[in-house]
């Protein structure tokens, strides 16, 4: 018997196997205990292959067209695997299968998300099809124009089934998101799902989608609630500082802010009046005598921070002419802390001492009130710039009562 080919094979061999590279070689010059019909790959293992391709592409298509059954049948192999080699009572077993259950309500979740995204994407798609050709048959109908009866009795029906299809949508999403809160505060399903080790895929995909629903429904709307209350609180808040300073500047000397300039203010402040007309009868500092808005010597008032930005030096030259406009920058806003002014605008405290001013317009917030620009109050402001790791870096957190050395000027940025 010859054990080699009469013609060359079609097969060009393996550069890492020598001999298969000789094409006259058949069966590794081996014929009685190998046999190669073809000379190429072996049928048994093309037979393999397209099992396991078979095999895979109906297992995908049953995980999607319901995977929830699909992983329940693998359970139920996994299960008995378990029973029979005695591990489903050890409380590795009991761990796995916990974390298990889970993983796979993600998973069936996650694919009902995306087949119910796609769905929806094709009802776009009809919807918006269905107007494109209503839109035509109408505007045909219009100039006369009869088109095909079939084709228009279609798109009425189709039309019709859109509608009603809408009209109900409403009513189905409200009733979901009650059942979704029904079943997310249910101590039963609660509790099968956090505690249960043995609770059904079923119930852990279930109560896993309810409680996503709720959530992005709780979630936006107690949002936009804290928002709305926020507002309204900022909003009252602003009007009755408003109302103060204008009480304030309609007395008969003008010593607050507001309708009058605070060229006007200063020169109050320096013919000696410039407490007059702004003191109010009950504090928001602890009860003693305070005022909304007045005047101070910058000098009485502490820092909050150890570093300001290098624009103080033309603060400073501003100030020190006479051309800064205290009307557009606002007061200085300080707090009294530890029987000490503190101001929360360093860098315009630190230009009044350096131009020489006697006296600077402040507003003396209330640490209980909110800030206008951030989700905190005044007292939380001034806290969170105190502790404000660029002061801790430079020499620590700011004392209570503030800093009466000034700050150090930042090099400016290249």
């Amino acid at each position: 018997m010859i054990a080699s080919f009469l013609i060359k094979d079609t097969y060009s061999g393996d550069p890492s196997d020598p001999l298969s590279l000789n094409l006259y070689v058949y069966c590794f010059n081996n014929p009685i205990t190998y046999y190669d019909p073809s000379g190429h790959w072996p049928q048994w293992l093309d037979n393999i292959g397209n099992t396991i391709r078979d095999g895979t592409i109906d297992l995908i298509q049953s995980f999607w067209n319901d995977p929830e059954e699909t992983l329940n049948t693998a359970n139920d192999y996994v299960s008995l695997a378990a029973f029979v080699t005695g591990v489903d009572d050890t409380q590795t077993y009991q761990d796995m299968k916990y974390i298990g259950v889970r993983v796979e309500g993600g998973l069936v979740n996650a694919t009902n998300v995306t087949k119910g995204t796609i769905k929806l994407a094709e009802t776009t798609g009809e919807v918006g099809a269905n107007f494109v050709a209503h839109t035509i048959v109408s505007t045909g109908e219009a100039f006369g124009i009869k088109g095909n009866q079939k084709f228009i009795q279609a798109v009425e029906e189709k039309r019709k089934e859109i509608l009603t299809g809408g009209k109900a949508l409403p009513k189905a999403i409200g009733q979901g998101i009650v059942d979704d809160f029904k079943t997310t505060i249910n101590p039963s399903k609660a509790y099968d799902y956090f505690l249960n080790p043995n609770a059904s895929l079923h119930d852990v995909a279930e109560y896993q989608m309810s409680a996503i629903n709720t959530a992005m429904i709780a979630v936006p709307t107690a949002q936009g609630a804290t928002a709305v209350v926020k507002y309204g609180v900022r909003a009252i808040e602003k009007a009755t500082a408003i109302l103060a300073d204008r009480f304030g500047t309609q007395a008969a000397f003008a010593g607050g802010y507001g309708n009058v300039s605070w060229s006007a203010v200063d020169r109050a402040m320096a013919s000696g009046i410039e407490n007059t007309g702004v003191s109010f009868a009950k504090s928001l500092q602890g009860g003693s005598s305070a005022r909304t808005f007045g005047t101070l010597k910058p000098n009485e008032i502490n820092f909050s921070q150890r570093t300001v930005s290098g624009t103080v030096l033309q603060y400073t030259q501003d100030m020190a002419s006479g051309i800064w406009d205290w009307s557009r920058s606002g007061p200085l806003r300080v707090m009294k802390r530890d029987g000490q002014w503190v101001s929360y605008d360093n860098r315009r405290l630190m230009a009044a001492q350096n131009a020489g001013l006697e006296s600077v317009p402040v507003q003396f917030v209330n640490p209980a009130a909110l800030h206008p620009e951030l989700p905190m109050t005044w007292e939380q402001a001034f806290l969170k710039r105190f502790f404000d790791k660029r002061n801790i870096r430079i020499g620590g957190a700011i004392p209570s009562s503030g800093l009466n050395a000034q700050p150090n000027i930042l090099p400016a940025r290249r």
